[in-house]
């Protein structure tokens, strides 16, 4: 599965997601099913850390900036929320499937489903 094109245009996005999936990838290849949920509250610790320092760093910056370069960052910010974080959200699906946790844990799969899941919890609404 391929990310998002339009990441390569921020390049702090893009190293990102290359450094996540890189480890992704290394769990893929033994996703321990026991091992999901810490992986899963490491991924999502990482994810909303990244989100907030982007929302502090750009409100921080924001009137310094020239209205091309507001408009910039927060196109980084949309890609980030709608595109990255989705992104990994599909990858771990893939490597820890809601029904083999089902399997193992006993939990239904809606459980389950629900459990592995990255979401990002923003402090602030974006600017369009």
């Amino acid at each position: 599965m391929s990310p998002p094109k339009q990441l390569i245009t921020h390049p702090p996005l893009a190293l990102y997601l290359n450094d996540v999936l890189t480890l992704l990838n290394f769990v893929g290849k033994c996703p321990l099913t026991q091992s999901a949920p810490l992986v899963i509250s490491k991924l999502e610790g990482s994810v909303n850390k990244v989100g907030h320092e982007l929302e502090t760093w750009g409100s921080s910056e924001w009137l310094t900036w020239e209205p091309k370069e507001q408009s910039e960052f927060n196109r980084m910010k949309r890609y980030f929320i709608h595109l990255l974080v989705p992104h990994l959200d599909r990858i771990l699906r893939l490597i820890y499937p809601p029904l083999s946790i089902s399997e193992v844990t006993g939990l239904s799969i809606t459980k389950c489903a629900e459990m592995i899941q990255i979401k990002y919890i923003r402090s602030e609404v974006i600017e369009s």
